[in-house]
């Protein structure tokens, strides 16, 4: 299993609004957010999340989104940066009680 979701929002950053509520995705424009992305633990490091995140920018820019923005724990840090996400500092999400970091890839 693999998979990666989230929706359009206007939002540079993900709030944690997109918990609980959902629109419909305009058909261009807006910033794609992520609020999973997950790979199967036996596919682990083989490249599957990056390519899910490849993939996603692709379709983003068919669609003209600005750019992705995710949140995420401060250990998963470097694998964003390293797929070209910058780390834009701490998240204002209390969304389980972690500590949360914006990342967000211009596109």
């Amino acid at each position: 299993m693999r998979y990666v979701v989230g929706p359009v929002t206007e939002e540079r950053y993900i709030t944690d609004e997109l918990f609980s509520r959902s629109t419909p995705n305009p058909q261009e424009g807006g910033s794609q957010t992520i609020l999973s992305l997950a790979t199967n633990p036996d596919f682990q490091g083989l490249g599957v999340a990056s390519a899910l995140l490849k993939e996603l920018e692709r379709v983003c820019r068919t669609k003209k989104r600005i750019g992705i923005s995710l949140t995420c724990l401060e250990r998963l840090i470097p694998f964003y940066e390293r797929q070209g996400y910058t780390n834009e500092g701490v998240s204002a999400s209390e969304h389980g009680g972690e500590k949360w970091y914006n990342l967000v890839r211009i596109l």
